[in-house]
């Protein structure tokens, strides 16, 4: 879940973020960081992903957005 200001909410869902596509960096920095999971947790062994996929679901309640991440991996992990 990622939350912020309500004008910084607005800017996004509008494409008016002075920073460029936001959203698709978050999906991007999900992708790299899923790729990356055994630099990033101590001990986790190389896991051969066959699959990423990324939802972005926007929650104006908040104000923010929740990123879904989904991987699929071919071979044994444990």
């Amino acid at each position: 879940t990622i939350q912020m200001s309500e004008d910084a909410f607005n800017n996004i869902v509008n494409q008016e973020d002075k920073k460029g596509p936001v959203l698709q960096t978050a999906v991007i920095a999900a992708i790299m960081g899923a790729k990356k999971t055994p630099d990033l947790i101590p001990m986790c062994h190389p896991l051969l992903l066959s699959g990423i996929n990324c939802d972005v679901q926007l929650l104006d309640q908040l104000p923010g957005f929740k990123l879904i991440v989904t991987t699929k991996l071919k071979g044994q992990a444990g």
